[in-house]
Order: C-alpha cells, then structure tokens, then sequence
C-alpha cells in the first residue's frame, strides 16, 4: 500500500521502497504518494515533498501530537535538590517462648526437650539520608537495535473511510 511505513533489516530499500531518511522527491514522480504525506515532512509543495526521516527515532501515534511532529529525547542531569532525603524510624519488642517438643529419631529413641522462655526486649532504630552526589548525568533512553524504516513507494493507494 502507498505510504505505509516498514521496518526492514538490510542497508537499502527494496524496488518500490525508500528509505525513510527525509530525502526530497519530485511532486511529478510521485504524485499518488505526494497525495498521502502532502508538505508534512517538508518541502515546497510546489515540485518537492519530503518522506519523513526516521533515523535515530521512535514512532509514536498521534493521540498527543500531530502527525510529523517531532520531539528530542535527551539525557537528563539531575543535582542534588531534585532528589529527597528520608528518615525512616522502627521499632520493635520481642519476646520468644519455647515450649516442649519431641524429636522423633524415626522408632530409635525419643528427646524430650525442656521449656524454655526468652525476652530479647525492645530495638529502636532511626536512619536519616540526605541526598549526595550533586549534579549527575543519566542516561534516560531505552535500550535498542538499529533497523531501516522504509516507505512504499508504489502500489494500492488506500482508500479513505
């Protein structure tokens, strides 16, 4: 189908296709195509119309933006007031009771174990952090394989609704 967009594993497009990297065509070669992207990814819309260039990009749908929007996606710095500090407190009171038990030594012979009692009493703790490491650089991009997305440059021409 006209302008639909592929991904492809090899380094150059099959007869029919284009890389997608914004190169400019001619309006006059590609009229049916030109029909579909119109100046949406450039040119003067005159002689020239532009595919879109999807190197070192993500494709996302329109629901938030408009179709051949494009955004930057960047490392983040982050410094030391971005980030919180916590203090966490716990506490705890434990007393443990052992009560008598048998141990079976399968038919040889049979332990009684004596009772005993234990209190380990009350633990009390309190950990403050403050945030450290001033201004840092963090790699906020997803991992990735690099694959050619490619468009159709002939074929059916879809039909509208």
């Amino acid at each position: 189908m006209i302008g639909e967009i592929r991904l492809f594993a090899g380094n150059f497009a099959p007869r029919g296709w284009a890389l997608c990297q914004g190169q400019l065509l001619n309006i006059s070669q590609y009229t049916a195509l030109f029909s579909i992207l119109g100046t949406t990814y450039g040119g003067d819309g005159r002689t020239t119309f532009a595919l879109p260039d999807l190197r070192g990009r993500v494709v996302a749908g329109t629901g938030n933006y408009t179709l051949g929007q494009t955004t930057n996606g960047q490392a983040q710095t982050t410094n030391n007031t971005q980030q919180s500090g916590n203090t966490t407190t716990s506490s705890s009171a434990n007393s443990g009771n052992l009560r008598s038990f048998f141990v079976d030594t399968y038919g040889i012979k049979v332990i009684p174990a004596s009772s005993a009692s234990a209190n380990a009493g009350t633990i009390n703790s309190t950990t403050t952090s403050s945030p450290t490491g001033g201004t840092q650089t963090a790699n906020t991009g997803q991992p990735l394989i690099a694959l050619n997305y490619i468009i159709a440059l002939q074929g059916i021409f879809p039909p509208r609704n």
